[in-house]
């Protein structure tokens, strides 16, 4: 284990050099050590579970280095241009077009390396999935007394794989080109799936409120949020999401009673 660890450091170095690089192979650095790094996570993530230990560290330290890190820089730069005074310019839609090529590509090979690595886990637990990635629910279901169906570290494991999809869907859809509707169906069926083999963390509900948000729904991100706080491993950032949620419901409820008020004292006739 400690050699795998060895490795992962050294990859990790080598990636973050090659993110900080300007030259003209740059890009093709950044794929190919992140593609080696991500190689040597997935070991390690199986080896910890083969030995019944919890994956967290490797995998947020995976997702945040492979692919986070990534579409947090695209994400930037398309704002940048967009926030421009020439982004209607055709060369500024230009350079849009081609960022969110790319952008979708890293999204895709995310999307694929995440089914990947729930199959492998799968596989070696002798889970029934399907083509995408989800277990089916009655996968998940046992007898009252009965010993769980997924060992606790693997379905922690599991969990993340799938919150991790639902937000590779979720950057997707919020990226969809003007004119288009917004498909917020395929982040949600992952959040769902997340729920659904470990339902004691509270991530995949927060997750559903900031979809709900984007929707402009007012109930729904508060249940969710509440859900994210109460569970039994809340989401460490949801207790600050909802108290920004009542405040925002404040100052709307705030500015209703004014818009009432005078309407009611407007002259009339």
């Amino acid at each position: 284990m400690a050699d795998l660890w060895e490795r992962v450091t050294e990859l990790e170095d080598g990636l973050r050099t090659a993110l900080k690089s300007s030259t003209p192979g740059a890009a093709e650095d950044v794929r190919r050590v992140s593609m080696d790094l991500r190689a040597a996570y997935v070991s390690v993530i199986l080896s910890w579970l083969k030995a019944k230990r919890g994956t967290q560290e490797p995998e947020q330290r995976l997702w945040k280095m492979c692919f986070y890190r990534r579409i947090d820089s695209f994400r930037r730069s398309l704002k940048t241009i967009v926030s421009s005074p020439m982004a209607q310019s055709a060369e500024m839609k230009e350079r849009v077009s081609q960022l969110l090529d790319k952008f979708n590509g890293v999204l895709k090979e995310g999307r694929v390396f995440y089914v990947g690595l729930i199959q492998q886990v799968a596989a070696m637990f002798a889970l029934p999935i399907d083509e995408t990635g989800l277990l089916p629910l009655a996968s998940l279901k046992s007898l009252p007394g009965a010993t769980p169906v997924i060992p606790p570290a693997v379905a922690s494991c599991l969990q993340r794989c799938l919150l991790f999809l639902g937000d590779l869907h979720r950057y997707e859809t919020l990226h969809t080109p003007p004119g288009q509707a917004r498909n917020w169906e395929p982040a949600f069926e992952f959040y769902r799936g997340a729920i659904q083999v470990d339902p004691d963390a509270g991530g995949a509900f927060n997750q559903q409120a900031v979809i709900s948000m984007y929707e402009k729904k007012y109930f729904a991100p508060l249940y969710f949020y509440i859900r994210a706080v109460a569970a039994n491993r809340p989401f460490s950032m949801a207790r600050d999401n909802l108290v920004m949620l009542f405040e925002q419901n404040r100052k709307r409820a705030t500015e209703l009673d004014r818009a009432v008020a005078a309407c009611l004292s407007a002259p009339k006739g």
